[in-house]
């Protein structure tokens, strides 16, 4: 009945109009049957569903982010390149032998170290003279033994076999961590070595129109001195970021490698010393990181599946692999979990005095006991103690609140002899200043009544000088100066 009802449901869900939910769910039914015949049967038509991943269908290498073309001039690390690619094509193996044996008989009492530096170095060169003049190479071999142009393509990120790979540069730029890689050889005698490293270039060689050739220029961990260890009692493999090595032979192949992150341990963080400052600037940093790998996602890439020869290429490193039990064994204590190796505390004393309390409860039928007297006086001591810290605080944090009231209102308002000084300070201000402007007033008033008296005395000398002396033939004379002189 389920099965019904649940159609039903997503029936339901094509209603949009209430009034007829009928012709709603044949109308909404009818459209998705329309959509999933065009899906199906008409060509160039991508349907809208789950996203596919950017790996689905390749596993070939394809560069993603910091694509960059230059001439590499260091040409010790080309060579060191192109042997590489020619170490591990099959076409050049057999050709390997018949080099290093050439050098042997040319020259007699040298070592294998120089033997083997010296067919790396001129191996190539050799090759191309010794298949000059052969027509029946074929094709890819020809391009082999050519050496790579000079113009490298360098990458930041690249994706082959379903991973992402990015430069040590580019990791630190990023949230996530792709820098980290695994390389598994064999040795002569056929023992399998597994070498761990990070990513600090990424090379693309071309060979012609139509082959590249991706390279990881890696940094690789010693194997020995501590570089890579492994925990005999967890399983954890652990490496060293400080102790590189194998610095002739840095580059792998690109398809070759498998992708590993480097987790921190933090048990081997370097502990601070109190009575030494510690000059290095990386202190902090954890001496080893644990190795960590997971399993490709290529089932369905290019008919892939889980029991295909390319999906169990890379093994999946176990991060724990426990060989002794973590479970830690309680003895018959009250309590197991206070540690007896140090200085009691407060809260210790507390704990077993909770469970002397439970020892000591009085059960139905059982007869009541008495704690002893050293219990008591740990309970009535921690009483006291936990009473006094109480009240010593809050005596603390008044005055603390106290203080700070105090602070804050003397800055809002000086305090009262302050305002009284200010005030008889403006007072003796106001004061002086009315003093010297009533006296500025007196004397404006009295320069003002002294010019007013210059004046008339000069109007009186004009008046004097305009008016003529009489004649003294005049009859009329004096009475005219008679008239002058009283006013009229």
């Amino acid at each position: 009945m389920f099965p019904f009802e649940r159609f039903m449901g997503v029936l339901k869900k094509y209603v949009r109009n209430r009034a007829r939910p009928e012709g709603s769910i044949a109308k909404g039914y009818g459209n998705e049957e329309v959509i999933e015949f065009c899906v199906d049967f008409v060509p160039d038509l991508k349907p809208i569903g789950l996203p596919q991943s950017r790996h689905e269908g390749r596993l070939s290498g394809k560069g993603t982010i910091g694509r960059k073309s230059m001439i590499c001039m260091d040409d010790h690390s080309l060579t060191e390149a192109h042997h590489t690619v020619l170490t591990n094509s099959s076409l050049v193996a057999p050709y390997f032998e018949k080099h290093k044996n050439i050098l042997r008989s040319d020259n007699p009492g040298k070592p294998e170290s120089w033997i083997r530096k010296a067919h790396m170095e001129t191996f190539g060169s050799w090759l191309r003279k010794h298949l000059m003049s052969d027509n029946k190479v074929v094709d890819q071999l020809y391009m082999l033994a050519k050496t790579p142009s000079s113009t490298i393509t360098t990458f930041q990120g690249y994706e082959i076999n379903g991973n992402t790979f990015y430069t040590i540069a580019q990791d630190k730029k990023s949230t996530n961590q792709n820098s980290g890689v695994r390389f598994d050889a064999a040795t002569e005698n056929g023992q399998k070595v597994t070498y761990y490293g990070y990513i600090e270039e990424i090379w693309e060689l071309d060979y012609g129109p139509s082959f590249k050739v991706p390279l990881f220029r890696c940094k690789w961990f010693k194997l020995t001195g501590g570089g890579v260890k492994v925990d005999q009692q967890y399983g954890m493999t652990m490496v060293d970021f400080n102790n590189l090595g194998y610095l002739d032979e840095p580059f792998v192949l690109a398809k070759d490698v498998a992708q590993v992150f480097y987790v921190k341990d933090m048990s081997s963080k370097p502990r601070k010393r109190k009575d030494k400052k510690t000059i290095s600037t990386s202190c902090d940093d954890q001496k080893r990181h644990i190795v960590l790998s997971g399993k490709r996602n290529i089932v369905g890439v290019e008919d892939k599946t889980d029991m295909s020869e390319d999906y169990n290429m890379f093994a999946e490193i176990p991060p724990f692999k426990v060989n002794t039990d973590p479970s830690i064994k309680l003895n018959d204590e009250d309590a197991p979990w206070i540690r007896h190796n140090r200085v009691k505390r407060l809260g210790d004393v507390k704990r077993q005095f909770i469970l002397w309390q439970k020892k000591f409860i009085k059960f139905p039928g059982e007869a009541p006991t008495s704690p002893p007297r050293t219990v008591v006086v740990v309970a009535v001591a921690v009483t006291v103690a936990v009473a006094v810290a109480v009240t010593v605080a809050v005596a603390v944090v008044v005055v603390v609140l106290h203080l700070i009231h105090l602070i804050h209102v003397g800055r809002r308002r000086p305090p009262v002899l302050v305002r009284r000084v200010i005030r008889h300070r403006q007072a003796l201000a106001f004061k002086r200043n009315q003093e010297l402007a009533e006296k500025k007033a007196l004397e404006d008033e009295a320069e003002s009544k002294l010019e007013r008296g210059k004046e008339v005395a000069q109007l009186g000398e004009q008046s004097k000088q305009s008016i003529a002396p009489p004649s003294a033939a005049d009859p009329d004379a004096p009475d005219i100066i008679a008239v002058r002189q009283h006013g009229l």
